[in-house]
């Protein structure tokens, strides 16, 4: 019983941290500044506790420099939400023709304007 209490705070403990580095990257983007937000998040739920939970810390730490690395040093962030491909969705959908058969080949130029 005992054991898995431990697994189950394990557990907990480790969500939460990964709940609040996903907001925090979906808020603010992926860049070089949400490493340091991400951090106290990182700290505070795994970096005290099992070797599972600091092995996650280190592999999310990890996972933050990899991505950050590709982004050019005059850009700010990169965007981590998936709102711009539901957006365009929704504008297709709306625009779309009432035909079936009809594609989507001329809104391929059009979605390059809502992205730009």
């Amino acid at each position: 019983m005992l054991h898995n209490m431990l697994h189950i705070r394990e557990l907990y403990k480790s969500i939460l941290c990964i709940n609040a580095v996903q907001k925090e990257i979906i808020s603010n983007g992926i860049s070089h500044h949400t490493l340091e937000s991400c951090l106290p998040y990182i700290s505070k739920y795994l970096k005290k506790g099992t070797l599972r939970m600091k092995t996650l810390a280190q592999e999310i730490i990890q996972y933050i420099q990899e991505e950050t690395n590709k982004i050019k040093p005059c850009k700010n962030a990169w965007n981590a939400s998936s709102d711009i491909i539901e957006s365009l969705f929704g504008i297709y959908k709306s625009r779309k023709a009432s035909n079936s058969l009809y594609g989507v080949t001329s809104f391929v130029l059009f979605f390059l304007l809502f992205v730009i």
